[in-house]
């Protein structure tokens, strides 16, 4: 499916739209496609067939060869003729245009999803030729909001669909795959990993990706295992070890032009509580308005945040303020797109959590453990806590908590990881007969 020149990129807005990514839907001037009581299903397989050509200078003959296989030629381009009159009455008379015996989608008139992704792709790969690094990674996201799955899923009637469909998929997971390699080899270790797990999400099969998150899973548990060897006090600098922490969370302000999203504020903050309400070590205050703490001799920081939308856009900051000093231990800000609310408000909160977890709680590992959905940040965050306590109970209770989360959640490379560090720890532990007079050994 080769992508179409000079075509119009998926932010404009054309009069026709066709979807064939994860589903089939035709929309015309911003309204759905409506049939009669009989479907148009020729006009309609005509349309699918000039998209998995890639929509440009079409042979008519092989339209009607595919169409009409057993038709004969002159016979199946007659046919090709009426249906093409078909669907131009559905989609508009300047939609397909004819040109010496082709046919192609008219770029000006139609915008076509895979089409748009597969200009994308291109896009990404032409920048990262030309080391525009950042340009290449936007235009690779750009392609994968547009990828809602596999091209015309379920639509077996017409062999080259099925092509398109295995062609195009193999792209998309060829294009991460390259970013991700030139991630690597530029030691963006992170960055190259979310393009794997992308991977995976895409095609649970791809063994490429499976291998590259096991790798870094393993040599993870590596970097963990020399941890757990390091004296306590040398690893209580990135967090603050294992004392206890009283922080009043305050209502988070709505920043907001219009002040509208009072409710999307107080969302976000209860998703906070409850995400830090799962870490031991902290104590947490609440209260509805502002103002000087009540707990003023307990109360060791104040976590202020506030919300502030524009169209689709949100941004929420969070600081972490000294309420005797005023002075600021940790901020944090989080950008997103506002389209599923709830997924969006788990995600801002999850943002949040983890920087705040990996300042007070969880050190330097919290940023690969944890993960973007609400119930596999808790449980990652109180096994991770659980293996810091050296003892073989609570290993064996971290375990079991990693188990339970690997039955809701096969696919997640995040919980794959850390089970890989919690049999790396249990071995060691198992290799010394008390692993807390080991510790005390090496200090």
């Amino acid at each position: 499916m080769p992508a179409p020149s000079g075509g119009i990129t998926h932010l404009e807005r054309p009069a026709v739209r066709v979807f064939t990514l994860g589903r089939f839907d035709v929309e015309v001037n911003d309204a759905p496609l409506r049939f009669g009581r009989k479907a148009q299903r020729r006009p309609l397989d005509l349309l699918k067939l000039l998209v998995a050509y890639g929509g440009e200078g079409v042979c008519a003959e092989q339209i009607a060869e595919d169409l009409w296989p057993d038709s004969e030629g002159d016979v199946a381009l007659a046919a090709l003729r009426t249906t093409l009159s078909r669907l131009r009455k559905l989609i508009g008379a300047e939609a397909v245009l004819g040109n010496g015996g082709s046919l192609t989608l008219n770029p000006q008139v139609c915008w076509i999803d895979a089409l748009a992704l597969n200009q994308l792709l291109t896009d990404s790969s032409d920048r990262r030729q030309e080391q525009s690094v950042e340009q290449a990674q936007s235009a690779l996201v750009e392609a994968l909001m547009l990828y809602r799955g596999r091209f015309l899923p379920g639509d077996c009637s017409l062999p080259p669909l099925l092509s398109a469909r295995t062609r195009l998929h193999r792209i998309v997971l060829r294009h991460l795959a390259e970013l991700g390699q030139f991630w690597e080899s530029t030691g963006q270790t992170a960055m190259a990993m979310e393009l794997y797990r992308r991977g995976l999400e895409i095609d649970d099969a791809a063994e490429n990706f499976a291998q590259k998150l096991n790798r870094r899973a393993l040599e993870l548990a590596a970097e963990t295992q020399s941890v757990f060897r390091e004296p306590r006090a040398a690893r209580a600098v990135s967090g603050m070890g294992s004392q206890e922490l009283t922080i009043e969370i305050l209502p988070f302000e709505d920043l907001s032009l219009l002040g509208n999203h009072r409710r999307l504020a107080d969302a976000i903050r209860e998703t906070v509580i409850s995400l830090l309400g799962a870490l031991p070590h902290l104590t947490l205050v609440t209260r509805p308005t502002w103002g000087p703490p009540h707990w003023e001799s307990a109360v060791r920081y104040q976590l202020q945040g506030s919300v502030m939308v524009s169209g689709n856009h949100v941004r929420v900051t969070a600081h972490l303020i000294d309420p005797r000093t005023g002075q600021h231990a940790w901020s944090e800000q989080v950008d997103h797109r506002l389209h599923d609310v709830i997924e969006s408000r788990d995600q801002i909160a999850v943002g949040l959590a983890d920087g705040l977890a990996g300042k007070l709680v969880l050190g330097d590992v919290a940023k690969f453990l944890l993960s973007p959905k609400v119930h596999v940040w808790k449980a990652a965050a109180q096994a991770r806590v659980l293996l810091d306590h050296h003892t073989r109970q609570d290993s064996q209770r971290a375990r079991a908590l990693i188990g339970r989360i690997l039955g809701m959640e096969r696919k997640e490379p995040l919980i794959q990881g850390l089970q890989a560090i919690t049999h790396v720890i249990e071995s060691w532990k198992c290799w010394t007969a008390n692993p807390t007079a080991s510790l005390r050994a090496a200090e």
